[in-house]
C-alpha cells in the first residue's frame, strides 16, 4: 500500500506546485481610478497568507475542474456541429426596431438612408433565425421588384445583402461579409447560387457590383430577372433559404434536406438593362463601369 500513498503525495506535490505557478506567475489584473493593477503583487501579507491557505486545500481539485471543463466544451462543440447540421426555416417574426441589439440599430439607422437612394423600399424589421444563432434585421426590396436586400446582424456579425432570382431560377447574392476563395468557388460550381464578397466596398458599390453581375449572367446565361411584388418579399426569402438548405445537403453539410413547405414564387420577367438608368444617379453612373466580374460559363 505504501506505493498508494507516494502516489497521493506526488499527486498533490505536483498540484500544489502547478496551483503555485498559476497564482505567483498568472497576472490578475484589477482597474480603478488610478489605473490597473495586479492583485496578488499589490495585496497585503494577510491576503497572501488567505490566498496562500485556500490553495493548498483547493489544489488537490484543480485537475478534476480542468478535466470537467475539458468534457463540458467537448459536449459543447460536438452539440454545435450538430446545430450547424440541420436546416432552420425563416420565422419572419416582426420586430420594432428599438427591440434590436444597439449596434444593429445604429447599423441600420447609417445604411437604411443609403438603401433608400438606391430606390429600395423599407418592408419591416424582422426576427428571421432564433438562437443559438441569431439572424435579425431589415429588409427591402428595389421599387421594380427585381432586387431585395437586408441589413443583417448575423449573430454578432453586421452584413449587407442584395440578391436576385434569374429566370432559370439562379440566385444572386452580393453582400459585405467575407467569403473564402474556395466557399466563393463552390457557390459559382452550382446552377442555383452565384455569390460575390465586397468587404470593403459601401453599400452603393456592393449595389452596383450586383446590378452589374447580374447583367453578366443574363446574357451568360440567356434570361432574364424575376420581378416580385412587395408583398412576396417573405415567400421569396422562404424559398431563398429553401433552396440554400437544399445546396448545402447535396454538399453533404445537412443531415436531412429541408422540407419544401414554401411555394415557388412566381414573377414577371424583365432584363436589368431595361430598368430606368436616368431616375437615379447611381443607374445613370454604373453604365459607364467597365464589366470587370468574370462570370463562369455554363
Amino acid at each position: 500500500m505504501m506505493w498508494l500513498w507516494y502516489a497521493l503525495g506526488a499527486y498533490l506535490i505536483i498540484c500544489w506546485i502547478i496551483t503555485a505557478w498559476i497564482v505567483v506567475f498568472g497576472k490578475f489584473e484589477c482597474e480603478d481610478e488610478n489605473g490597473k493593477f495586479e492583485v496578488v503583487k499589490q495585496a497585503p501579507l494577510s491576503l497572501k497568507a488567505i490566498l496562500a491557505l485556500v490553495c493548498i486545500v483547493l489544489a488537490p481539485f484543480l485537475p478534476l475542474f480542468f478535466i470537467h471543463c475539458f468534457l463540458k466544451c467537448r459536449k459543447e462543440i460536438r452539440q454545435w456541429k450538430q446545430f450547424l447540421r440541420v436546416h432552420r426555416p425563416h420565422l419572419f417574426e416582426p420586430k420594432h426596431s428599438a427591440n434590436m441589439p444597439l449596434e444593429l440599430q445604429e447599423f441600420i439607422e447609417l445604411q437604411a438612408p443609403e438603401m433608400e437612394k438606391l430606390g429600395m423600399v423599407n418592408l419591416g424589421d424582422f426576427l428571421l433565425k432564433p438562437e443559438p444563432l441569431v439572424l435579425q434585421g431589415r429588409c427591402f426590396m428595389t421599387t421594380h421588384g427585381e432586387s431585395f436586400g437586408t441589413i443583417l446582424l448575423i449573430d454578432d456579425q453586421l452584413a449587407i445583402s442584395i440578391t436576385s432570382i434569374l429566370e432559370n431560377g439562379r440566385f444572386i447574392e452580393t453582400c459585405s461579409t467575407e467569403f473564402s476563395e474556395e466557399l466563393t468557388e463552390r457557390f459559382n460550381s452550382t446552377d442555383r447560387f452565384a455569390a460575390k464578397s465586397v468587404p470593403n466596398g459601401t453599400l452603393s458599390e456592393i449595389y452596383k457590383r450586383h446590378r452589374q453581375i447580374v447583367a453578366e449572367y443574363e446574357r451568360n446565361d440567356d434570361c432574364g430577372t424575376l420581378v416580385f411584388g412587395h408583398d412576396q418579399i417573405q415567400q421569396v426569402m422562404h424559398y431563398e433559404n429553401t433552396v440554400f438548405g437544399e445546396v448545402k445537403f447535396e454538399w453533404g453539410e445537412l443531415d436531412a434536406p429541408p422540407e419544401r413547405n414554401s411555394i415557388v414564387p412566381v414573377g414577371d420577367v424583365i432584363s436589368i438593362d431595361q430598368l430606368p438608368s436616368n431616375s437615379n444617379p447611381v443607374f445613370a453612373s454604373e453604365n459607364q463601369m467597365s464589366s470587370s466580374c468574370a462570370v463562369p460559363s455554363k
